[in-house]
């Protein structure tokens, strides 16, 4: 792969946690099988952070052959709903005049939820189907758990305007795949095929002029919006790092596993970039530094610890290094500016 191909696919990483809950485990289970597949292990308050979409793969079959359940889509079938998606996809979505266009603005904002879905709507005679692929891990082994997401989320998309016991008439899978007995009970007016070049339902053309049923508006921008994403091994780092601030930080060999390349690759991709991993990585906690200490009265050593650092006197030190003052001053300074 070329340097300036190397790419890490992200996905929201609320989407772990039906595989985390599914498990029943404890606590300290659920984060040594977390650190194990080099994820965050702190993932409570961060639905709206990303984690590599290869990493969580692996995880979801993990936990599913931990749990001893053959098909995880039963499993998902009962946790997914519309809220998983981030605040703002709901909104567009609820605040669309009819069916047809939320499904045209949820293709259109696919990448906030996962980097890697290509959305794509097509008509086919008296159905319309929406289509999902991955346009970087398709090859991967057990695929079909993050295809299941995907076709249980524009299912829940298409229930906010036919109401809740609406299901498709057929279900398509990209991987081989045969639903268990205990899905085809849940979804027992669904016929399923498997082995297609991508993943989609089929939506009747009559339901596309419903109304939403309910109009929900929300105000939080996701921060992929803010990023104007562009797919980029660089963003995708700036992105997926902040998760892991404070707990195990991956390593250069961590990262460059995620990107599929060796790591000789990834450090020459970054210094094409003019850029460093440890310099990504200090930029990352600076950034969140200065957003705690200007926008939250967090302790110093609260902070500190936020970002992975031992104690306050090292997080000060770090932070004075690249602002000139040390962190109390800076927020002194912050709020007296604000003020102004």
């Amino acid at each position: 792969m070329q340097r300036d191909m190397l790419k890490i696919p992200l996905v929201r990483g609320k989407f772990l946690f039906p595989f985390i809950e599914a498990t029943c485990f404890s606590n300290r289970e659920i984060e040594s099988l977390l650190m194990k597949n080099k994820l965050p292990i702190y993932l409570y308050g961060k639905q709206d952070c990303y984690v590599p979409l290869r990493n969580a793969v692996q995880f979801s079959d993990a936990a599913r052959r931990m749990r001893g359940s053959y098909d995880v889509g039963y499993l998902l079938s009962k946790k997914i709903n519309f809220e998983y998606l981030s605040d703002k996809s709901q909104s567009i979505i609820n605040g669309s005049p009819d069916l047809y266009s939320a499904l045209q603005n949820f293709s259109a904002r696919a990448q906030i939820e996962n980097t890697d879905l290509l959305v794509k709507i097509e008509f086919h005679g008296s159905s319309l189907r929406v289509c999902g692929s991955f346009k970087n891990t398709s090859a991967l082994q057990n695929i079909e758990n993050f295809q299941w997401i995907n076709n249980l989320i524009l299912i829940e998309i298409v229930r906010q305007f036919a109401g809740n016991d609406w299901m498709p008439e057929c279900m398509a899978f990209n991987a081989y795949y045969m639903p268990s007995d205990d899905v085809r009970a849940i979804w027992s007016r669904c016929k399923f095929t498997s082995a297609h070049r991508e993943a989609w339902i089929e939506i009747p053309i009559c339901y596309l002029s419903m109304p939403p049923i309910n109009k929900k508006i929300f105000g939080k921008e996701n921060k992929i919006d803010v990023l104007n994403y562009s797919n980029s091994l660089i963003d995708a780092l700036r992105l997926m790092l902040p998760s892991y601030l404070d707990g195990k930080v991956p390593t250069v060999f961590d990262i460059a596993e995620m990107a599929n390349a060796s790591t000789r690759s990834l450090q020459r991709a970054l210094a094409d970039s003019g850029l460093s991993y440890r310099g990504i990585l200090n930029e990352i906690k600076f950034n969140k530094a200065m957003h705690l200490l200007t926008d939250s009265d967090t302790k110093i050593v609260d902070v500190a610890l936020s970002l992975g650092y031992s104690d306050a006197a090292h997080f000060t030190r770090a932070f004075q290094k690249i602002a000139g003052v040390p962190p109390l001053r800076f927020r002194v300074f912050s709020k007296e500016m604000m003020l102004r």
